[in-house]
């Protein structure tokens, strides 16, 4: 029965905890930086406070917050919008992420004695996001079908992953009637003719494919 109630006083108490983190009033001038731990997330937090203090770095100025909270545990006003605050995110590296919280968990315990191998076996073995930038699509094609490959444990040899960045290049896959969307497209345009939305709009689903249109679309402000 102890066991059971020192269960149920924890839970409480981390549900207490997650209501004041969501429900906490924040400052429209903070400068909030949000990482997991042992991302280089004191590194990048120097960077920051010496950049808006015009290297000054003595001078105290705004709000600083360093987190690793989960967003959905962040504050309402900071996930909706309604206050100003800004927000740096710092990624990192899964794996090298693991053995920094490794060595980190070393130092501050002289009982943690788990062999890195285990260690990283048992923080990656839910490893299961994989984040891709268009921009690696872009430049390396090749890299990027290895790394995915990997990822979902499936294997593919080099002659393999030629021809299949070949057939995915952009120029390809925009004019591959079987995923570019084209025909879904012209149904709406003609839809919205017809029930006098205006005429349709001339464009394609997949566009250009490349990366800085912002700087010709939109303004320095």
């Amino acid at each position: 029965m102890e066991s059971e109630s020192n269960e149920k006083s924890s839970k409480s108490s981390a549900s207490n905890r997650n209501i004041i983190y969501r429900d906490c009033v924040v400052n429209s001038d903070g400068i909030w930086v949000c990482t997991f731990p042992k991302a280089s997330t004191t590194w990048k937090q120097d960077m920051i406070w010496n950049i808006v203090n015009d290297l000054d770095f003595k001078k105290k100025t705004l709000r600083f917050i360093k987190t690793h909270l989960p967003f959905q545990l962040l504050s309402r006003q900071l996930r909706e919008g309604k206050r100003k605050c800004k927000m740096i995110y710092v990624s990192k590296n899964v794996n090298d992420t693991c053995i920094s919280y490794y060595q980190f968990a070393k130092l501050m315990s002289e009982d943690f004695n788990i062999p890195c191998e285990d260690y990283c076996e048992s923080f990656l073995e839910n490893k299961r996001y994989l984040l891709i930038i268009q921009l690696e699509l872009l430049n390396d094609l090749q890299s990027v079908i290895k790394k995915v490959t990997i990822f979902l444990g499936n294997t593919l040899s080099d002659e393999q992953v030629e021809p299949l960045a070949s057939h995915l290049s952009f120029s390809n896959v925009k004019g591959n009637s079987a995923v570019n969307y084209e025909l879904h497209t012209a149904k709406v345009q003609s839809g919205n003719e017809k029930l006098g939305r205006g005429s349709a709009v001339s464009g394609k689903f997949m566009r250009s494919g490349e990366v800085g249109q912002w700087k010709t679309a939109m303004t320095e402000e």
